[in-house]
């Protein structure tokens, strides 16, 4: 039983990993088509600039909130322990 439980507890922590990659991806395209769409408008902007930029922030962001909701601060309640 107990290889069972650390199997179960690396797929958990892989699909949480590739959850935070995917949303990241996502948010990231979202900024980048923000920042194109205010370009195209006449916005004085760096869009490749602001890509690079937001990429550490909206990793943080998004691996902090995974961490938080685990942790049950966002008042989801925690089954697994």
């Amino acid at each position: 039983m107990n290889k069972c439980a650390q199997h179960q507890l690396r797929l958990k922590e892989t699909v949480e990993g590739l959850s935070i990659a995917a949303i990241s991806y996502y948010l990231l395209n979202l900024v980048g088509y923000a920042s194109e769409a205010a370009h195209n408008l006449g916005v004085p902007l760096n869009v490749n600039l602001i890509k690079g930029l937001s990429i550490p922030i909206i990793l943080f962001t998004v691996w902090r909130s995974s961490v938080a909701s685990r942790n049950g601060y966002f008042g989801i309640a925690d089954f697994t322990s």
